[in-house]
């Protein structure tokens, strides 16, 4: 199942009528970047960052709604939660609320500099085409540079391509 702005809306709001206690979601990857940034790209499912792990509540509200639904059993999931330990340690004070009228589940994007450093490290084709889409500018570049350091004591090869991208980009780094 392809997802569009409409089914992620769709989803969530199916998701969100199971749940009897409030949840607090961070979503990143393509669902973050067309829900919270415009973008008209498909994904396959939303991407959890946070919290992690994902509460036995929301698991199971997200299975039932799969199997009404007809979505992958993995529409919504904490598989890019490894990707938490590339962002910069202040990250969550650049959270996005995303205003989709839900009763029990506050939705947040990751901030955009935020979203870019984890496009940046994945590095596919789609990356490069959100990171066009989303843009690159002067104070996402500080935010970004902040990180660096953190990601290069575990993962030099990335901290050195984003390195590189930045310069290529004309950024002085």
């Amino acid at each position: 199942m392809i997802l569009q702005r409409l089914d992620m809306v769709h989803l969530l709001k199916a998701l969100d009528k199971r749940l009897s206690s409030p949840e607090r979601i961070i979503l990143c990857g393509g669902g973050a970047l067309n829900l919270a940034y415009g973008s008209n790209r498909t994904t396959i499912d939303i991407d959890v960052i946070a919290p992690v792990p994902l509460s036995a509540q929301i698991k199971k509200a997200a299975l039932e709604v799969a199997r009404e639904l007809g979505a992958p059993e993995d529409w919504f999931n904490d598989e890019c939660k490894g990707f938490a330990d590339y962002l910069p340690h202040d990250w969550e004070q650049r959270l996005v609320l995303l205003p989709l009228d839900l009763k029990r589940i506050e939705v947040f994007s990751l901030g955009k500099a935020d979203l870019l450093t984890l496009k940046l490290v994945a590095g596919r084709e789609r990356d490069l085409q959100d990171i066009e889409h989303l843009g690159i500018f002067q104070e996402d570049v500080g935010i970004i540079l902040s990180s660096l350091d953190k990601i290069g004591r575990f993962d030099a090869k990335s901290a050195l391509k984003i390195r590189l991208y930045l310069e290529e980009l004309g950024y002085d780094v």
